[in-house]
């Protein structure tokens, strides 16, 4: 009983002598806590900016090589396949010309948002006044990859907004890959900037 007793006051006398961590020490350990924190978020930042890099790259390689393989396939004296693409192509020609949106007879026959945004390509790529000045087709092509990228851009943003950065990850790569995306963004038709204008809105 004895024993017993001497025992319990022993380790009420540990306890109490148990020392009690200063306000320093409390400051000290926050201090390390907030820069363990602060180098996480840094890397986990890094790593995905990282990430939509690879899937941004990716999304416009397979776009840029789709319109090559693409125009590849055409016989050469043909500029597309559609007769849509053909009538935008030369209203922005028109329009780089400084003539007025036409195609053909015809004065009214397409908005004139594509045909403006190419018309802004043929300052860069060629105006069609001549033969020396003709576009190269190849160039409303990567236009149409670089619009379809954004597009894939925008989907990964509407999905973090909305579920989270894996959310938005997953979204992108699946974007980047999807046929159906790949394909609007190797024509050269209006749906190329529609699409990342309709993400974005």
């Amino acid at each position: 009983m004895l024993a017993s007793i001497c025992a319990c006051w022993l380790r009420i006398d540990r306890e109490c002598r148990t020392e009690v961590p200063s306000r320093a020490d409390i400051a000290r350990s926050m201090s390390e806590l907030q820069s363990e924190r602060t180098l996480f978020m840094k890397t986990t930042r890094s790593t995905a900016w990282c990430l939509w890099a690879g899937i941004l790259v990716l999304a416009l390689g397979l776009r840029v090589g789709s319109g090559i393989w693409w125009q590849s396939r055409l016989p050469v004296e043909t500029r597309f396949r559609f007769g849509d693409s053909d009538a935008y192509w030369e209203m922005g020609k028109g329009l780089a010309q400084g003539e007025g949106l036409h195609y053909g007879k015809a004065r009214i026959f397409r908005t004139p948002g594509y045909p403006l945004l190419l018309a802004g390509l043929f300052t860069i790529c060629g105006d069609g006044r001549d033969a020396a000045h003709e576009p190269n087709v190849l160039c409303g092509r990567v236009l149409s990859a670089v619009l379809g990228t954004i597009a894939v851009g925008g989907v990964g943003i509407l999905g973090y907004l909305l579920f989270g950065t894996r959310t938005a990850a997953v979204a992108g790569v699946l974007v980047a890959v999807y046929p159906e995306a790949i394909a609007l963004s190797t024509f050269v038709l209006s749906e190329a900037p529609f699409c990342p204008l309709m993400v974005l809105h």
